[in-house]
């Protein structure tokens, strides 16, 4: 019966991890800036679903935590739209800083994984 010992992680193993996920968020934030520059591409970002999480983030934003937007079922949990609203209040509205949270959420799931 043979045992195998687990394999020490060296450190530029950690450091490569570190660059790429660096350079990821890099390109990423780089592109987003470039769409939410543009008012054409600008629109897209806030397409017919995200609309919804939008406007909910408003209301979280003015102070309207009621759920208003249940009608039955709840359809849409409030992490997201509490997310949204925290960077609507930090970018005073602006798109890029929306899609940036999706952009950091990407970047967490990545390194958990």
């Amino acid at each position: 019966m043979t045992t195998t010992a687990a394999r020490p992680v060296k450190p530029r193993e950690h450091i490569f991890i570190v660059v790429l996920m660096g350079l990821h968020l890099v390109v990423c934030f780089a592109i987003l800036y470039k769409n939410a520059s543009h008012s054409k591409t600008s629109e897209r970002l806030a397409s017919s679903d995200s609309i919804s999480y939008v406007e909910i983030a408003n209301d979280f934003t003015s102070g309207n935590f009621s759920f208003d937007y249940v009608k039955h079922f709840p359809h849409r949990q409030p992490l997201y739209p509490a997310l949204l609203s925290i960077a609507m209040k930090l970018g005073h509205g602006d798109r890029f800083y929306l899609g940036a949270v999706n952009v950091l959420l990407a970047s967490a799931s990545i390194l958990l994984l």
